[in-house]
């Protein structure tokens, strides 16, 4: 709303700059798209700096909430882990539960069920496989392929982080044994 981005970058973009990102505040689908060209120009661009403090401060907390509420046992994740979680989130919404309708002839929110799933009863190491089934639907989507392999990837390095990790202090503790 128009209130929240004035909340959020109020002290980091100039007042006609705030000005315009408001004035697109709200609008979806068909018509953001009709809109976008145009919003581009009026907003103009962002720098790193600022657009990283937001999210930082705003947007990250605020999906690593919607993340915990939408799967059950993801505080008992590793931090890497529970990153991927909330990247999804971010980027296709928390629709860990989303049923599958008689339109969705690709079962388009499967993955995500199967994930919360596995993350709710302990099946983290088959995850990574998930996330990268996905791509299915973004066959001609680079961008998104290379987004879902790089998830899959920090999920998986993670989990086998753990893994060195615990045989790590398995090995002193023989050591120390010894």
């Amino acid at each position: 709303s128009a209130d929240v981005i004035l909340n959020d970058w109020a002290s980091l973009l100039p007042p006609n700059q705030i000005r315009a990102m408001q004035k697109y505040s709200g609008i979806t689908g068909a018509r953001a798209r009709g809109v976008l060209a145009q919003a581009r120009v009026d907003i103009g661009e962002i720098a790193w700096e600022p657009a990283m403090a937001v999210f930082m401060k705003t947007s990250l907390p605020k999906f690593e909430a919607i993340t915990m509420r939408a799967c059950p046992g993801a505080d008992r994740i590793p931090a890497g882990c529970f990153g991927v979680l909330t990247s999804l989130s971010y980027n296709r919404g928390a629709s860990y539960t989303k049923a599958r309708t008689d339109s969705d002839h690709q079962d388009r929110y499967r993955e995500m069920r199967n994930i919360r799933a596995l993350v709710a009863n302990g099946g983290l190491e088959r995850v990574p496989a998930e996330i990268r089934s996905m791509k299915r639907l973004w066959p001609n989507v680079a961008g998104l392929r290379r987004r879902r392999d790089a998830e899959a990837k920090l999920d998986m390095m993670t989990a086998e982080l753990i893994d060195a990790q615990a045989e790590v202090k398995e090995l002193m503790r023989q050591l120390g044994d010894a």
